[in-house]
């Protein structure tokens, strides 16, 4: 399967495709296909993990944005408001003032209309008062809506936190390294000379160790010790198996070494031991691992081991 095809599997297809894996996986008789078929299971339920959690981080940022959407419009209509407030002010004012300005023209001209001066006085006091009222209340509104917005401010920087923390989560990975007597191997170490813990004509014995160096915990896992040579036979002081040969005719084999999980920093130390008929010549010997949270098959490096001559 390509990975653009993978890619475009519905949920539904990639559940379908685990529930297949594991019905195979159901039947002991074949380590081989048992492994694969697990491993393939977990790739499918990974990618649908994979897909919920980026529906979950798509839906978070909608609602941020409704958010801050919701913020913006409740203060655009609390500056609407509060102008509205002041420009209606002013036109009480300019009202007030054209009455006063009538007011003295007519106690000037009749007495009637001056003893009506103190009744429009009442009601410009009263228009003045309800003129303080709307503006007690327009300052009241505008007091709430910041203090709405605040909260609402705190609310978003509470939801980006967790979007921030959870993103952090997700991005964690294991890190496995292998070490042979505190020296790192990798790919490019199999010309190198690796201190032997044991050496004779038809065995040779090496501390080896596999380091954590990731931020996340590697759980469920497995170490492959491989050889080239068919009669090289691999044990070690740790539980292994080995592992089923695909073909009898040839020669690579090697041996299966579990682990149920290493935390970050933390490392498992065990001997590995090889033994050959006298007289062998050196030989390559290849190491990788596998976990929930590694990919199948992934590289720890190679080494040369050589036997001591008769």
């Amino acid at each position: 399967m390509k990975v653009e095809e993978f890619q475009n599997l519905t949920d539904d297809q990639l559940r379908e495709r685990a529930n297949a894996c594991l019905a195979v996986v159901d039947n002991p008789s074949f380590f081989e296909v048992h492994a694969a078929k697990l491993l393939e299971s977990q790739l499918y339920m990974g990618e649908i993990s994979r897909r919920k959690d980026d529906s979950v981080a798509a839906r978070d940022f909608l609602l941020e944005v409704s958010v801050i959407g919701l913020i913006g419009i409740e203060i655009v209509l609390s500056i609407v408001g509060l102008w509205y407030g002041i420009h209606e002010g002013n036109k009480q004012k300019d009202i007030l003032r054209s009455l006063n300005t009538s007011a003295d023209a007519t106690a000037r001209t009749s007495a009637a209309q001056a003893e009506a001066l103190p009744k429009l006085v009442d009601e410009q006091k009263r228009s003045m008062s309800s003129l303080s009222d709307m503006n007690d209340k327009l300052k009241d509104s505008l007091k709430q809506t910041t203090t709405m917005a605040a909260a609402m401010q705190k609310q978003v920087k509470i939801l980006q936190d967790e979007q921030a923390a959870r993103q952090a989560e997700l991005a964690k990975k294991p890190k496995l390294e292998l070490y042979v007597e505190d020296v790192p191997l990798t790919s490019l170490s199999s010309g190198l000379n690796f201190k032997v813990r044991e050496a004779t004509e038809t065995k040779l014995t090496f501390d080896v160790a596999l380091k954590n160096s990731g931020d996340a915990t590697a759980n469920k896992g497995v170490v492959r010790v491989i050889v080239d040579v068919a009669d090289v036979s691999i044990t070690a002081s740790l539980p292994f198996q080995p592992i089923p040969e695909a073909q009898k005719d040839e020669p690579q084999h090697g041996v299966l070494i579990p682990f149920e999980y290493i935390r970050s920093g933390a490392r498992v130390v065990w001997t590995v031991s090889f033994t050959y008929p006298t007289g062998q010549q050196p030989f390559s010997v290849y190491f990788n691992v596998d976990a929930d949270e590694v990919p199948t098959g992934t590289p720890l490096g190679s080494m040369l081991a050589r036997p001591l001559k008769p």
